[in-house]
C-alpha cells in the first residue's frame, strides 16, 4: 500500500541538506516500527521518494515523500510514532493513504507555493510593482551561467503573485503558530515547478525589481507553502485526501 508523509521543516533545520535528510528519515521511519517495502535483491532500502527535495536554506509547511508500507494499524498511530522520532522544527503533519495507481511524489508536482519574508525595508513600493507586473503581458528575464545568457518570458510560469494579506487567514495562522512572523509587505508566489519548466522563486522577485529599476538584494528567507499537482485545470494539494 502507499502512504504519503506531509511533515514541515522550520528553524535551524533548514540549513540540513537534502540527503541528510532521507537519511534522516529512513532512521525514523525504523524507530517508529514501520512496517516499510524494501527493494529486493543485494542491496535492499527502503522504497522511499521525495516530492521535491528543498535546498539549503528553505523552510517548508508542507514538504512530501511517500512510502510502500506492507502493513499498519492506524494512520493516527503511525503519525504519532513517526513525529515522537522528529527533532525540534521539524513536525509530521499527516500521513494518507494513496490509490494503488498513484503517481509518485515527485512526479505529481506541478506547481509550488511560497512566501517570500523580507528581512528590511523594501527599495520600491509593494503594491506598485505588483500592479506594473500584472499589467505587462510578458516579463522578460535573462538568466545568466558562466557559459552563456538566456532572455526568456518568465509570466507563463508565475501563476499568481500577490500580498500575504490576501492569502486565507488560516495559512497566516499556521505559519504565526510555528513561531514565524510576517510583514504586510511580504510576497507570496506561486511557480511552476514541474520537470518541464520549473522555476526558481528568486527569479520572479527579480523580475519586480527589475520593474521598479531598483538594485537586486536577496535580502529575504523563503518559505514553502506547500506543493500541488494540476487537475481539471485546478490546483490540487499533493497533500489532499483522494
Amino acid at each position: 500500500m502507499k502512504l504519503r508523509i506531509k511533515f514541515s521543516k522550520i528553524g535551524p533545520l533548514k540549513f540540513i541538506g537534502h540527503l541528510d535528510i532521507l537519511r534522516y528519515f529512513q532512521k525514523a521511519v525504523k524507530r517508529a516500527d514501520i512496517d516499510i517495502k524494501y527493494t529486493e535483491g543485494f542491496s535492499p532500502h527502503q522504497i522511499m521518494s521525495f516530492a521535491f527535495p528543498m535546498g539549503i536554506g528553505l523552510e517548508g509547511l508542507a514538504e512530501y515523500f511517500d512510502i510502500e508500507a506492507n502493513s499498519y494499524d492506524s494512520l493516527e498511530k503511525m503519525k504519532e510514532d513517526l513525529d515522537a522520532q522528529m527533532a525540534y522544527g521539524m513536525h509530521i503533519e499527516d500521513i494518507i493513504l494513496l490509490p494503488d495507481d498513484a503517481e509518485n511524489a515527485m512526479a505529481s508536482v506541478q506547481a509550488a507555493g511560497y512566501i517570500i519574508r523580507f528581512k528590511d525595508a523594501l527599495p520600491f513600493d509593494i503594491d506598485k510593482a505588483i500592479s506594473d507586473y500584472n499589467s505587462k503581458d510578458e516579463i522578460l528575464f535573462t538568466k545568466k551561467t558562466k557559459k552563456s545568457e538566456k532572455t526568456s518570458d518568465i509570466k507563463p510560469f508565475i501563476y499568481e503573485i500577490c500580498k500575504v494579506t490576501e492569502l486565507p487567514a488560516g495559512i497566516r495562522t499556521n505559519i504565526k503558530d510555528k513561531g514565524l512572523t510576517l510583514s504586510d509587505d511580504d510576497l507570496y508566489v506561486l511557480v511552476n515547478a514541474s520537470s518541464s519548466g520549473n522555476l526558481n522563486p528568486k527569479e520572479a522577485v527579480k523580475c519586480l525589481y527589475e520593474l521598479e529599476n531598483a538594485e537586486y538584494s536577496e535580502n529575504f528567507n523563503l518559505l514553502r507553502t506547500d506543493l500541488y499537482t494540476i487537475e481539471d485545470d485546478a490546483f490540487i494539494s499533493l497533500g489532499a485526501k483522494r
